[in-house]
């Protein structure tokens, strides 16, 4: 993670990093439900 958890706590970085994991996972899946309603209509 480099200069920015040098700058800020580990466990912040961890946290952030967590969040934007649970984000991505979330819009895959919207994205995914997305879709095959689309191809299901």
């Amino acid at each position: 993670m480099g200069p920015v958890a040098d700058l800020t706590s580990y466990s912040t970085m961890y946290t952030l990093c967590a969040i934007l994991g649970a984000a991505m996972i979330l819009v895959a899946y919207d994205r995914r439900s997305l879709t095959t309603e689309e191809n299901v209509s």
